[in-house]
């Protein structure tokens, strides 16, 4: 009977569903919710994944619970807050496309009413075993840990336009406050490649790389440092660099010299390559103008979709895709390294001409060079 009373709300467009909560009590909306199967459906078709990340919304938490409801025990989706919850997965979706590169259709969704509003706690997926938490921002804010100056740019003029030139300073400050203190990883690859030249099993085998427990534990230790990082310093990638240059002295084993060479490479810069925005896996991966993109003459070409068909963040521990599959095949050689200091020179340069003069921590978030 109860569903036969309220068959008629399967003919109200989703357009009118917004209107109908000015109107109702959260009571009668729960009441609405258990009753009526066609509201339901439609609330759940507002939500495009199939479930909320209700953590970030302490408010539907509060209501839940005077409602002497628990929503994470039940299958009930929220009809009432829809203005909310549908700000909140088109934040979620931009924040999504931002980090991934996707910049046409980023900027295109992006209202100037969002641009003050918090992204939600976004888990990037890169693959089966990467997976990174990105949030808790605004969209500006969010793009400029990107390195991506397609997006950033635009973003940090519309916010300029609209609210003016002291909201963009005070997002910048947030995004790298004055007490934010990057870690020097000169001193970890030195350790590791004197580590890595002191381990006599080193091999390749059947795409496999052998090792011993320290040099394994080594490696393990990076990624913990990397994975611990609240933003991703290109200056790691020129730490790398010059670790190898200055220290390749270490690999003294005449046996085993380039096997150990190698993993540094593989399983090291396979390391970084994890963590690494988007926007510097596409130009590490450009197919089309590699030379130019790493000079910064050139857009980089938004693929991360390598010649073999795989993704550029489909690898696991000891596969680097830019040095073993990528331009730089035997990727040790200064030819290869150099375009590379300078696209991660040239890149960071950008951010720092973006950002405002009087951002309190501008000197120092790129000062190393």
């Amino acid at each position: 009977m109860a569903n036969n009373r309220f068959a008629s709300l399967e003919l109200i467009p989703y357009s009118l569903l917004f209107e109908i909560e000015k109107y109702l009590s959260p009571f009668d909306v729960a009441i609405l919710l258990m009753v009526s199967k066609s509201i339901l459906e439609k609330a759940k078709h507002l939500d495009k994944e199939g479930a909320y990340e209700y953590q970030s919304c302490d408010f539907l938490d509060a209501k839940y619970r005077r409602l002497g409801m628990n929503h994470r025990d039940s299958n009930l989706y929220p009809f009432f807050n829809t203005r909310s919850n549908a700000m909140y997965n088109i934040l979620k979706q931009i924040g999504l496309y931002i980090l991934t590169g996707r910049k046409d259709i980023a900027l295109e969704m992006i209202d100037d009413r969002l641009l003050l509003e918090i992204v939600p706690i976004i888990r990037l997926k890169k693959n089966s075993l990467h997976i990174e938490e990105h949030g808790g921002c605004t969209l500006y804010q969010l793009s400029l840990g990107t390195y991506d100056p397609e997006i950033y740019e635009p973003l940090g003029k519309r916010i300029e336009k609209k609210f003016g030139h002291e909201v963009k300073v005070q997002q910048e400050n947030e995004r790298f406050p004055k007490v934010y203190k990057k870690k020097n990883y000169r001193d970890v690859f030195d350790s590791l490649i004197k580590t890595i030249a002191a381990d006599p099993t080193i091999d390749f085998v059947d795409n496999v790389n052998i090792m011993n427990d320290d040099t394994w534990n080594a490696l393990q230790s990076l990624e913990n440092s990397l994975a611990a990082d609240v933003h991703f310093d290109l200056q790691i990638v020129v730490d790398f660099i010059d670790a190898y240059e200055e220290g390749s002295n270490e690999f003294k084993n005449n046996e085993k010299e380039w096997d150990q060479r190698d993993l540094y490479w593989r399983c090291g810069f396979g390391m970084l390559e994890k963590f690494m925005p988007y926007y510097i896996a596409m130009g590490l991966n450009e197919r089309d103008d590699f030379w130019n993109v790493m000079e910064g003459k050139t857009p980089v070409t938004r693929s991360t979709v390598l010649r073999n068909g795989r993704d550029f963040f489909d690898l696991s521990l000891g596969v680097s895709h830019w040095s073993i599959s990528g331009h730089a095949v035997g990727g040790v050689g200064g030819a290869s390294r150099r375009p590379l200091k300078t696209f991660v020179r040239c890149t960071q340069k950008n951010l720092e001409s973006n950002l405002s003069s009087n951002c309190s921590n501008q000197q120092s978030i790129l000062s190393r060079k």
